[in-house]
This record gives C-alpha cells, structure tokens and sequence, in this order.
C-alpha cells in the first residue's frame, strides 16, 4: 500500500512540476540525498538500493518508517513549492487556498489574528469553485470569530451575514451534487435502471426548478449544469440543456472562472448534448473547439481524440471520425501511447475508412495494425466490411467466421456481443444464400441489401464495444 501511495505522490509531483530540472531541485530542498536517490529511481523506473525492499541491510519495519516519512516530507514539497506555468488554474488556486488556509488556521492557534484574517480574507475571496466550497464556509466561520474576539461590530455583522448566505448555498450545492449521485447510482444498476433514472431525474427537476439565474448565486448555476444536462437526455428536454449551458458561461465569467478548464467543461457537456439529440453540425464544432484548447501530441490529446472519435461513429459522424482518426494515427507521437489507447484509435480508424469509403485511410490502418499484431474483434469486422465493399463474397465470409470465434474468446459487454453475434450470423446466411442465385441481377441485388445491413445494423453494433 505504501509503496502504492509513493507512485501516485511521483505521478502527482510530475504532474505539478514537470519530470526534469524543477522537480529535482523541488526535491532537493525537503528531501536527503538518499530519498531524493529514491525518488528518482521511482521515476526512472529503476531500482534504488535505498529504502528499498530489496535492501537487506534494513529491517522490514525500519523501511516501511523510512517510506513513511519520505510521505510526509512530499506532503510538505506539495504545499510549500510553487508548481510550474504549465499546471492549470484550477490546479494552482487549489493549491493557493489550501496553503493560504493551512498558514491561517497555524496563526490563530499561536494568537496571530491579524495575520490569520489576512489569509482568511484571501481564502473566502479566492475558494469560489463549487468543489472548494467548504473550504470557504471554513474561513467565514474563523472571520465570524476573529471579529468577535476583536469586537469588531462590523465586521462581524458583515461576515456573519456571508457565512449565512454561503451556508444557503452550500445547502443548495449539497441537494444538487446528491441528486447527481444518485443518478449515476442509478445510471449503473442492471435491472429496472429506467425507472430508476426517471424517478431521480424528476426529483433532481425540481430541485434544479428552485434555482433563479437572476437571483441566485452564480456557483449554484456552474454546479448544476452537468446535472441538468444528465436530467435533459432523461426526459429529452433540450431547452433543459441549453437554458443551463447558456447560463453556464454568464456564471463562470462572474465568478472569474472561465479558464480553459471550465472552457472544456462546457464544450464537452455540448458534445454530449448533441450526441444524444443527433445534432451532428453542433457535435463537429464544439468537438474542433475543444480539440483546439488541447495541445497536440500529449497524452491528454490522445486520449481526446480517442473519445471523440468513438462518439462520432456512434453518432454517424463519419467526416468528423474520418478526421480525428486521420490526425491521430499519424502524428508522430502515436507509437509512444499506451498500448489501449493505440488500440483504440486504430478500430476508430477501421471502421472510420470502411463506412466512409477511404482507401487512404484504410491503408493507414492496415500498416499500422500489423505492426502492432492487434487481430481482434474489430479488425474481423472491419475486414469483412471491406471484403463487402470490394465484392469479394469470400472474404467476408471468412472474416465473420473469425469474428464469431473472437467473440467467444474475448472480454465483451452481454447484450452488445449477444446482439452483435445474432446479427453476424444472419449476414452468413444470407451469404450462404448468394450461391444458390442464378442471375447476375440478384447477387447484385442481394449484395447491396447486405451493405445496407451492415452499415445500418452490424457497425452501430460493433462500435458499441469500442
């Protein structure tokens, strides 16, 4: 477990500060030399003969309190060190009103009030984010007694005052983020899951009802958009969605929040939107806006382009699929993915150059998907597919005999692989059927009602698994 927490603290420490110069000289100032030599070989990936296990100059139990404390020392390197520019904002306040609220609290216990308010001020003007919001009921209930000790009338008719309409709203927050729970709770069981997610959606419908956008605080608008857009695809209500969306942005700039973050937020909450109400012009732009606010090459671009690669075939946005896939297997940085999102993005790519018809992009994915000897369920099909659209009759025939067997060995969902499986085995019998046709004119026939099946039946089953 230990050693669990020590490689998420170093995924943390990347995160913040970079891998390189910054980092070790971060390192440097909290740490001895033989935990910084630790620490390295952690994210090296080598072996350290220091406070390793490995090492049997030490006894198990001084290792682990050696490990223990190097703990305690990161905690410390994370709050009292600036991260680099390259951290988002959300990152860098959080981090600010944590430190800022540690140094207060540290204050008033040794009786320095003037120095404790200063930093209390800055954490209640600067902890605006709905997930932060406890952190600013805890530093208007330290002002509300700081003014009570200094009977200071004023001030603490004033924060008293702001302590009650903050705990109005963190009421409010509380009833919204648990109608969202318990819609994702809903969201997962497997029987009666419909009319789990209807009884919550109407409850959570009033709930988002009771709140005034010209009244009401702005937060409460920021944290009940992703509920409202959930409650929207339950009871199709886009005026729902799009009422929220549009009062999302308004709050955000209010509250000084609209960084990149929130900007992500709010274009994918308008992806999914128009995802599920089949607004597939709405679906291109807001997916190129958020692919522009990411930059290209990371692994975070990556693993946008692979998500929305899957919901463009999904929505049968194959220009769009087309594109993505295109700019995705091609970059330069591809081959250094992880091995499941390269996986991911080459089915995307398959079944995106069969259903559009590219032979360029189908090339690309053929070069690639040998390198990487990725012969799975979804190369199976997207080879039959394309078998299909060159007519050749046997090759389909052979690829779906594949794809039968792949189901039954690899790890699908139920329904999707039962459902995907039924409609294989039809499209063989139909093809078994062509042998006994006589006439030119109904092979053709038939054949062109197997490409519809299989474009309008087989792959939204098949991308369903992706």
């Amino acid at each position: 477990m230990i050693d669990r927490k020590l490689q998420e603290y170093i995924y943390l420490l990347q995160s913040l500060y970079g891998g390189g110069t910054q980092l070790q000289r971060t390192l440097a100032l909290s740490t001895t030399y033989e935990e910084q030599e630790y620490l390295t070989s952690l994210i090296e990936g080598t072996r350290s003969p220091n406070l390793g296990s490995g090492d049997t100059a030490r006894k198990s139990d001084s290792v682990r309190r050696a490990k223990s404390r190097l703990l305690e020392k990161l905690d410390n390197v994370i709050l009292a060190n600036r991260p680099s520019s390259s951290v988002s904002r959300r990152v860098e306040v959080t981090r600010d009103a944590f430190t800022h609220a540690a140094t207060a609290a540290m204050a008033r216990r040794y009786s320095s009030m003037s120095l404790a308010k200063h930093k209390l001020q800055v954490v209640a003007r600067t902890a605006v984010p709905p997930d932060m919001y406890e952190i600013r009921l805890f530093a208007l209930r330290m002002l509300v007694s700081i003014a009570a000790h200094d009977a200071s009338g004023a001030d603490y008719n004033r924060y008293s005052k702001e302590l009650d309409r903050s705990l109005s709203v963190y009421n409010t927050i509380i009833a919204i983020d648990e109608s969202f729970r318990h819609l994702i709770l809903e969201n997962q069981r497997k029987y009666k899951r419909p009319k789990g997610l209807q009884r919550v959606a109407k409850k959570a419908l009033g709930v988002l009802r009771s709140i005034d956008f010209t009244t009401c605080d702005p937060v409460l608008v920021v944290t009940g958009c992703t509920l409202a857009t959930a409650v929207a695809q339950i009871e199709s209500d886009k005026v729902l969605a799009d009422t929220w969306l549009s009062a999302y942005v308004d709050a955000c700039k209010a509250l000084d929040l609209w960084d990149d973050a929130h900007q992500r937020d709010w274009l994918l909450q308008q992806i999914v939107i128009c995802e599920y109400f089949d607004h597939q012009k709405g679906f291109t732009t807001y997916s190129r806006q958020l692919i522009k606010l990411t930059k290209a090459g990371t692994d975070r671009w990556f693993q946008l382009m692979k998500s929305l690669s899957v919901k463009a075939l999904r929505s049968n946005n194959i220009k769009l699929s087309v594109q993505l896939t295109m700019d995705a297997v091609t970059h330069p940085r591809f081959r250094r993915q992880r091995i499941d999102v390269q996986r991911s993005l080459l089915n995307c790519t398959g079944y995106a150059a069969v259903a559009s018809g590219n032979n360029q992009l189908f090339l690309t994915y053929s070069r690639r998907r040998k390198q990487r000897d990725l012969w799975v369920t979804h190369s199976a099909v997207i080879e039959a597919i394309h078998a299909l659209n060159e007519n050749d009759v046997l090759g389909v025939i052979a690829s779906l005999e594949h794809s039968m067997i792949l189901i039954g060995t690899e790890e699908h969902s139920g329904s999707a692989g039962n459902e995907l499986k039924t409609q294989i085995m039809k499209v063989l019998q139909q093809l078994r059927k062509l042998e006994k046709l006589t006439t030119e004119a109904a092979r053709q026939s038939k054949l062109k009602e197997l490409k519809s099946r299989m474009a309008h039946q087989l792959l939204p089953l098949a991308t369903r698994l992706l």
